[in-house]
């Protein structure tokens, strides 16, 4: 795989490992936004441990807008640490 989409990649599941700490104190809204995303994740790590870069080649502008989704969330979730 890619060494940039691997940073990428693992830059986004310690996002996502710091978003799902705090949201048990997160409100309603902030759970129904993450419950969401989460599922984005989840199929992404599916797909790139099936089928790595060559599956991320077509996929490039999902990857991309998931990955803002999550740091815009982490943003707010995390009080703008990210």
């Amino acid at each position: 795989m890619d060494e940039r989409i691997k940073q990428q990649w693992q830059a986004l599941k310690q996002l996502r490992d710091q978003i799902r700490v705090k949201l048990h104190l997160a409100n309603q809204e902030a759970r129904e936004r993450w419950q969401e995303i989460e599922p984005k994740l989840e199929e992404v790590e599916h797909k790139l441990e099936e089928g790595g870069e060559k599956l991320l080649d077509t996929t490039h502008n999902a990857f991309e807008e998931l990955g803002r989704s999550v740091r815009e969330f982490g943003e707010r979730l995390l009080g703008g640490k990210r």
